[in-house]
């Protein structure tokens, strides 16, 4: 019996570890009276609207479950503050009984830094927010590890705790084995773009940090499920399959959530 609670960036995330998850055995569970009580159902924010905005999401984890083994994905919806603030939000949630969380997990983008120098600005602003009251949590050593603490805590930073990058550069490695021609037309097309016609606020993202990766995924994307989120596409596509499963960098992710998850 397990129970794992894991703070990604955004929505995007959340269906990517959703859906390597539920090669690992786990189902989605979306009905309130379904969750566990002692931990899953503790997690749930019920008071509408938010922090007072109107506009924004509840911000609920997805559920999944494997048996005894729950597991509950935030997105944090932003980068290491927002997942920290995260974080604390659910140690507060389950501080009536600390002892039921047994491992948290912490996933973000490299962005433009490599893997190492990314875990290691998450590592100090983690450890100046340490000790979370009532919580034992010990940092694990390097990205992709889970450290033995009280609960378990694994750091994995995309795509492969060594690159610079983020999740779009995963899906294009995976899209470019199942939807060749696909993401190389996408590619074309986003290269194609006379950025001239566009004004510095329509080109803002576009020029961030691997915003061209992000662009091809969601021309491609659109194409699988039109008019709707790059999240849907994930769960109801093929980007994550029998034959994805099996690369490299996509096996690692899975072996760190089998791990941190209690399946080994």
């Amino acid at each position: 019996m397990s129970n794992t609670f894991i703070a990604v960036e955004g929505p995007h995330d959340v269906e990517f570890v959703a859906g390597i998850s539920e090669s690992l055995g786990f189902s989605k569970v979306s009905q309130l009276d379904q969750l566990d009580p002692q931990f899953a159902r503790r997690l749930v924010k019920t008071t509408y609207p938010h922090n007072g905005d109107l506009y924004q999401r509840m911000p609920n984890p997805m559920f999944l479950q494997n048996g005894e083994h729950w597991l509950a994905i935030q997105s944090a919806g932003g980068e290491t503050p927002k997942l920290l603030e995260t974080l604390h939000d659910m140690f507060e949630g389950l501080k009536p009984l600390p002892g039921v969380l047994t491992s948290v997990g912490i996933i973000r983008d490299a962005d433009d830094l490599d893997g190492a120098n990314q875990f290691k600005a998450l590592h100090a602003e983690l450890q100046a927010r340490l000790p979370f009251d009532g919580y034992e949590v010990r940092l694990p050593a390097e990205p992709g590890l889970i450290s033995d603490s009280s609960p378990r805590l694994g750091v994995f930073v995309f795509p492969d705790n060594a690159q610079s990058g983020a999740l779009e550069q995963l899906l294009l490695e995976c899209g470019e084995r199942v939807y060749p021609n696909l993401i190389a037309g996408a590619k074309t097309y986003v290269a194609s773009v006379d950025m001239a016609q566009l004004n510095a606020k329509d080109k803002s993202l576009f020029k961030k940090p691997h915003g061209r990766e992000k662009a091809t995924v969601a021309c491609a994307a659109d194409i699988l499920k039109p008019g709707m989120a790059i999240a849907t596409s994930i769960d109801q596509n093929r980007w994550l399959c029998e034959e994805t499963l099996k690369l490299p960098r996509i096996d690692a992710i899975k072996k760190f959530l089998q791990e941190l998850c209690g399946l080994n």
